[in-house]
C-alpha cells in the first residue's frame, strides 16, 4: 500500500520529488495501519491522515491543518509551488476521498479555487457543526436576560475552551485581552473580566501578576461543566476574540445569549459577524493568515503573537481595539442594541436539522 501510494504520488505533479513523496507516506503509515474491521469509510476531522486504504469523508475547517506537519502551525506558506500543494490536491480529488464538508460557506470556493480544482468544488458539502449549549438556549423573554442597571458590573468573557496548547491562548489574542483589560479598568471601575483558559507557561510576569493579584478578573483555567460554562455566557456583556482566526462555538453561543462579540477581521470572523449589527469587527490582523491576492498562495505567519508574551504583537491593532471596547462600554444603548439584536436573531449559525439531513446524505453517498 505504501509503495503504490509513493509511486502514485511520484506521478501527481513534477514539483512532486521522491524526497516529498516519501515523507508524506510516512507522516500518514501509522494512521494507515489502524485496523479497523467492518468499517467501510473514515470520517476524517480537519486533515486527512491515511493513504487511502478506505474511503473518506473529510470535515475540513483550516487549511493550514491540510499541511500538517510539515510546516510549523504558526509559520505557513504553500502554493503551486511546494510539492505537498499537489500533494494534497491530488488525495482531494482522488475516488478514495466521497467528500468534503466544510464548515464555513465560504470554504468551498475558498478550496476550489486555492487548489484550481471543480472536482474539489463538487465535493463540498456545507454543514455547520456550532451547537447550542441546552435547550434553554436564551431569548429575549429569558429572566436570565435583563438590561444593564446603573452601577451593575460590565463583564468581558474570554475563553480558550477545551483547547490548552499554549499557542491558542495566543492565536485567540490572549495578551491583546489582558493588556486592554488592564488598560480599560483604570478607567472604569464596573469592569470585570471572565477568563476561561489556563494561561500558557511562557506568559510574561506582568501579566500573569494581573491575572493573579487584579480583583476584578476571575480565573477559571480548567474546563467547567455546562452549568457552570453556560453561568458565563448569562453574566457576560462582550465576548473578545481579537485573534488570527474564528473559534466558532464559543462565539455563535455566546451570541446566542446576547453577548456582543469584539473581534478582530481574522479568518471566518466576517462571516459569523456582521460589523456593526451583530458585534464589532476591528481590521489588523487578516494579514496574518489567508490568502494572498489571486487566491493561489496561502500564508499564515503568527509568530510574532507568540513571542510576544507580555505586550501585543501589533500595537496599531490594539489601540483600534482598545478604541473598540471604550467605545461599548461608553454607549450603554448601543450596546443594548446589539445585545438585543442577536437575542432576537436564532443565530444562523447554529446547526439545524438541516444540517443533519446534509451530514447523514453526505454519509449515506459515501456508504454507497
Amino acid at each position: 500500500m505504501a509503495k503504490r501510494r509513493f509511486s502514485e504520488l511520484r506521478q501527481v505533479h513534477p514539483a512532486v520529488t521522491a524526497e516529498s513523496a516519501a515523507a508524506y507516506v510516512a507522516s500518514r503509515f501509522e494512521a494507515a495501519l489502524y485496523d479497523a474491521p467492518g468499517c467501510r469509510i473514515d470520517l476524517l476531522s480537519m486533515a486527512v491522515t491515511g493513504l487511502g486504504e478506505r474511503p473518506f469523508v473529510l470535515v475540513f475547517d483550516y487549511l493550514p491543518v491540510l499541511f500538517q506537519p510539515f510546516f510549523p502551525y504558526e509559520d505557513t506558506r504553500v502554493g503551486p509551488d511546494h510539492p505537498f500543494y499537489w500533494i494534497v490536491r491530488h488525495t482531494l480529488e482522488a475516488p478514495e476521498c466521497r467528500a468534503i464538508i466544510v464548515t464555513y460557506r465560504s470554504s468551498t470556493e475558498m478550496l476550489a479555487g486555492f487548489f484550481d480544482s471543480p472536482a474539489i468544488r463538487d465535493k463540498c458539502v456545507f454543514v455547520n457543526p456550532c451547537f447550542s449549549l441546552d435547550e434553554t438556549t436564551a431569548s429575549p423573554s429569558n429572566p436570565s436576560i435583563r438590561p444593564k442597571e446603573p452601577g451593575d458590573d460590565l463583564v468581558l468573557l474570554f475563553t480558550a475552551s477545551r483547547n490548552t496548547a499554549d499557542e491558542t491562548f495566543y492565536a485567540r489574542g490572549g495578551v491583546d485581552v489582558l493588556a486592554a483589560f488592564a488598560v480599560l479598568a483604570e478607567e472604569e471601575p464596573r469592569l470585570r473580566l471572565l477568563l476561561r483558559t489556563p494561561l500558557p507557561r511562557t506568559l510574561g510576569p506582568r501579566l500573569r501578576a494581573l491575572v493573579h493579584e487584579h480583583p476584578r478578573i476571575e480565573h477559571y483555567p480548567e474546563p467547567l461543566p455546562w452549568d457552570r460554562y453556560r453561568g458565563l455566557f448569562e453574566r457576560a456583556d462582550l465576548f473578545l476574540l481579537p485573534g488570527v482566526t474564528a473559534y466558532r462555538n464559543g462565539l455563535v453561543q455566546a451570541m446566542g445569549w446576547g453577548v456582543v462579540p469584539v473581534l478582530s477581521d481574522g479568518a471566518h470572523m466576517a462571516e459569523l459577524v456582521e460589523d456593526g449589527e451583530t458585534g464589532v469587527i476591528v481590521p489588523g490582523r487578516a494579514r496574518r493568515s489567508g490568502l494572498e491576492p489571486g487566491g493561489k498562495c496561502f500564508v499564515q505567519d503568527w509568530t510574532a503573537l507568540l513571542q510576544a508574551t507580555d505586550g501585543p504583537a501589533d500595537p496599531a491593532f490594539f489601540e483600534a481595539f482598545v478604541d473598540a471596547l471604550r467605545t461599548l462600554i461608553r454607549s450603554p444603548e448601543r450596546l443594548a442594541s446589539l445585545q438585543r439584536t442577536n437575542l432576537a436573531a436564532d443565530h444562523a449559525y447554529r446547526m439545524s436539522s438541516a444540517d443533519l439531513e446534509r451530514f447523514a446524505q453526505v454519509l449515506r453517498h459515501a456508504l454507497r
